[in-house]
């Protein structure tokens, strides 16, 4: 489903805002 990219990219934006 849709649901588990949206989670993948969600996942990866937070790490870079952490990283940030």
């Amino acid at each position: 489903m849709a649901v588990e990219i949206f989670f993948d990219l969600e996942a990866k934006r937070m790490e870079q805002t952490l990283l940030k």
